[in-house]
C-alpha cells in the first residue's frame, strides 16, 4: 500500500514537473561533469608531484582530508563573497570535495609501484618522465581510477546538496519536496539521481577492471575518458549566454516560490527585460548573494531586515507603526538597497497550537503560556537564536518551561503536530496549515514580535539602470493579504498546483497580466 502511494505520488510529481524534467537532468550533469574534470585537472597533477615530494604529501593530504569534514553549505556560506552561488559555487565546493580521493590515490597508487620495477626501467635508460608516462602511471592507472570513481560520487552528492544555494538541478526537486512534504516530488529528483551515480560509479569501475585485464587498452580508455572530461570542464564556461538584465533570488519555501515567480511573469509581461531566476536560497544567503551583486532582486520582510546581523541588526521600536518606513530609509542610505512597495501581508511568527489543546487549557494570548509550562515546544533551526527568537519571548512574557525546545527544519514543524509529538510550535502567520489543520494562532498580547511585512528588495544600482522594474513592481502592492498569501500556499504546496499556473491566475484575477496560456 506504501508503495503503490509512492508509486501515484511520483507519476503526479512527473505529470507536473515533466516540461522541466530534462532541463534539469542537462544542468546537473553539466555541473557534475564539470566538477570531475577540474578536480582531475587539478588532482592527478597534484598527486604525481606530491609522490615526487613525499615530504609535502602527508600534510598536503592531509589539509584536504580536514576540508572534507567541513559542511558543505557553511563553505559555500564562508566564501560567498568571492565564489558567489549558484552553479558556480556549486562546482567550487564539488571540486574541493573530490580532489582528496583523487589526490590521495594518485598519490598511493605511483608511490606503491614496486622498486624492482622501477630499478629496471632506469636500466633500460628510460627518463624520470618517460617511467612516468609508461611505467608508473601504468600500474597505477587501477588506483586511480577508482579514486576517481570515488570523487565522481562525492560530486554528485555536493552537487545535489547545493540546490540549497540556487545550483539548481535535480536537487531541486528533492528540496522542494522537502519543504512542501511532497514525497513524488523528491523521488522525482532522488531516483534519477541514484540511478546516474550508479551508471557513473559502475563505469569507471569497468574501465578500471579493463585497465587491468589490459593495460594498454585500459590506459586508451582510461585517457580518453580524463581529456574529456578535462576538456568539458575547461570549455564549459566558455559556452554560456550572457548574464541576464534582472537576476531573481528565491527563498527555500513555498511562499518564496510564489512570489519570485510573480515578479518574474509581471517582469516578463511588461518589459523586454531578460529574467533569470537562482532558487532555493536559504534566508541569509539571499541577502547576502544581492549584497555582493550575486542576485539583483528578491521577496523580502521588515523583521528580517530590521534585526538581521547581515542587514541594519536593530532593536524594536516601542512605535512598530516605524518599522517599514525606518528599514525602507536605513537600507537605501547603509546599504545602497530599495524596499519597494509592500505586498499587504504580514508573515510574522505565529506560536500555534491545535484546537483541542488551546480549549483545554483555556488559551488565547501568549500570556496565558505562563499557567502551562509542560507544554511541549518545537521551533524552526534559527528562532533560538534570533535576536527576535526565544529568549527576549521568553524574557518578555516571564515564561518557564520544563524542558527547552526541540528544534527542526521548517518542514517539520507541522508535521510535529500532526504526528503528536508537539504541543504547539512557532511557525508563520502566512502558513497555509493553520487553516488546514484548523490550528488557533495565540494573540501576541505584549506585542513582541516586529511586523514582517513582505516587499521586493532590489539594489538601487538596478533601478537605477532599469528604472521601469519599480513600476511594475509596484503593481503588487497591497494586493496581497494574510488569507490570500495563505490560500496560495496552500494551492502550490497542499493541492500540488505549479507555482507558475498558481500565479498567472491570481494575477490574471487582479488585472495584472493578461488572460493567456
Amino acid at each position: 500500500m506504501i508503495a503503490a502511494g509512492l508509486w501515484s505520488s511520483l507519476i503526479e510529481a512527473w505529470q507536473r514537473n515533466q516540461d522541466g524534467f530534462g532541463e534539469q537532468i542537462i544542468i546537473f550533469l553539466s555541473l557534475a561533469l564539470r566538477a570531475v574534470g577540474l578536480a582531475l585537472m587539478a588532482g592527478i597533477p597534484a598527486g604525481i608531484l606530491l609522490s615526487r615530494a613525499p615530504r609535502f604529501a602527508s600534510p598536503i593530504i592531509a589539509a584536504l582530508a580536514v576540508l572534507q569534514t567541513l559542511p558543505s553549505l557553511a563553505l559555500v556560506g564562508l566564501l560567498i563573497t568571492w565564489i558567489g552561488i549558484g552553479r558556480p559555487a556549486a562546482v567550487f565546493v564539488a571540486v574541493i570535495y573530490s580532489l582528496f580521493p583523487i589526490v590521495l590515490n594518485t598519490h598511493v597508487g605511483i608511490t606503491q609501484v614496486p622498486g624492482p620495477i622501477l630499478d629496471a626501467a632506469r636500466g633500460m635508460g628510460m627518463t624520470a618522465r618517460q617511467m612516468l608516462l609508461t611505467v608508473e602511471i601504468p600500474l597505477a592507472l587501477p588506483v586511480i581510477l577508482a579514486g576517481i570513481r570515488t570523487g565522481a560520487v562525492y560530486a554528485i552528492g555536493i552537487i545535489t546538496v547545493c540546490a540549497l544555494v540556487g545550483a539548481g538541478g535535480l536537487g531541486d526537486f528533492i528540496v522542494t519536496g522537502l519543504t512542501r512534504g511532497d514525497d513524488g516530488l523528491v523521488l522525482l529528483g532522488a531516483i534519477p539521481i541514484l540511478a546516474l551515480t550508479l551508471v557513473i560509479f559502475w563505469s569507471l569501475g569497468g574501465v578500471a577492471a579493463l585497465a587491468r585485464r589490459n593495460s594498454s587498452l585500459g590506459i586508451g580508455v582510461a585517457g580518453s575518458l580524463i581529456t574529456a572530461l578535462a576538456l568539458y570542464a575547461a570549455a564549459e564556461p566558455f559556452a554560456r549566454g550572457r548574464r541576464a538584465d534582472i537576476v531573481i533570488g528565491s527563498k527555500n519555501f513555498t511562499e518564496g516560490y510564489i512570489l519570485t515567480e510573480m515578479f518574474r511573469q509581471l517582469l516578463e509581461s511588461h518589459t523586454q527585460l531578460q529574467i533569470a531566476v537562482v532558487p532555493n536560497l536559504g534566508s541569509n544567503l539571499a541577502y547576502k548573494a544581492l549584497q555582493s551583486g550575486r542576485i539583483d532582486l528578491y521577496p523580502e520582510y521588515t523583521g528580517n531586515l530590521l534585526t538581521g546581523r547581515d542587514a541594519l541588526n536593530l532593536p524594536v521600536p516601542a512605535d512598530k507603526s516605524t518599522i517599514t518606513s525606518l528599514v525602507r530609509q536605513r537600507m537605501q542610505r547603509e546599504h545602497g538597497m530599495v524596499l519597494l512597495e509592500l505586498f499587504g501581508f504580514n508573515n510574522t511568527y505565529a506560536l500555534c497550537l491545535p484546537r483541542a489543546v488551546a480549549e483545554r487549557h483555556r488559551l488565547e494570548t501568549i500570556s496565558d503560556l505562563r499557567r502551562v509550562p509542560d507544554l511541549r515546544v518545537v521551533v524552526d533551526l534559527e528562532f533560538k537564536d534570533r535576536p527576535d527568537g526565544w529568549s527576549g519571548l521568553v524574557e518578555t512574557y516571564g515564561l518557564r518551561w520544563n524542558s527547552e525546545p526541540q528544534q527542526v527544519s521548517p518542514d517539520l514543524l507541522y508535521r510535529a503536530l500532526e504526528s503528536d509529538a508537539a504541543d504547539l510550535i512557532v511557525g508563520f502567520a502566512t502558513d497555509w496549515q493553520i487553516d488546514s489543520l484548523d490550528l488557533v494562532v495565540l494573540r501576541d498580547d505584549r506585542g513582541y514580535f516586529p511586523k514582517y511585512d513582505g516587499a521586493p528588495l532590489i539594489r538601487g544600482s538596478v533601478l537605477a539602470e532599469f528604472p521601469m522594474v519599480r513600476e511594475v513592481l509596484n503593481r503588487l502592492a497591497g494586493q496581497i493579504d494574510d488569507a490570500t498569501m495563505r490560500r496560495l500556499n496552500a494551492q502550490v504546496a497542499d493541492q500540488r498546483q505549479t507555482e507558475a499556473d498558481v500565479v498567472r491566475r491570481f494575477l490574471v484575477e487582479r488585472g495584472l497580466l493578461q488572460r493567456g496560456p
